[in-house]
């Protein structure tokens, strides 16, 4: 079975805030390689406004979401990538492939969302050796 980006397939996931439960949802596969799928959810939940959480923040609204065809409006939530295994995936999960110009929103989101990741990974390691340096002090001093 040929998979590609911008396929979108029926995957189950586990919810992020209650990793012993989950749903089967839509996922659009955004990389592959000899064995893994990437893929991102697709929600019909819209972003809260104003954001109430992080994935608020990277919701995509999938402007084409009916030439897919999903049942809903829908968001790709680009912060939630997920590595599977090509063999968890069927011909009978396969639901259809993204328009182009929603492809291309979410090549945009995602390159926006890796320089925020690395930007707040770096201030959390700056803060974790503050921290360090600040024990360190304290111990000095004792």
């Amino acid at each position: 079975m040929l998979i590609i980006p911008k396929d979108i397939y029926n995957i189950y996931r586990e919810f992020v805030d209650i990793p012993t439960e989950g749903k089967h949802r839509p996922n659009l596969v955004v990389h592959i390689d000899d064995d893994d799928i990437y893929c991102l959810p697709i929600t019909s939940s819209s972003p809260n406004d104003p954001p109430k959480h992080l994935n608020d923040l990277w919701k995509l609204h999938i402007d084409k979401w009916q030439s897919v065809p999903l049942s809903n409006e829908s968001w790709v939530i680009i912060n939630q990538l997920k590595v599977i295994s090509k063999s968890s995936v069927t011909r009978d999960d396969y639901l259809g492939v993204l328009h182009e110009d929603d492809w291309n929103n979410v090549v945009l989101k995602s390159e926006e969302f890796e320089y925020y990741d690395s930007k707040e990974q770096r201030r959390k390691q700056k803060r974790s050796q503050n921290s360090s340096k600040r024990k360190n002090a304290i111990r000095n001093k004792t």
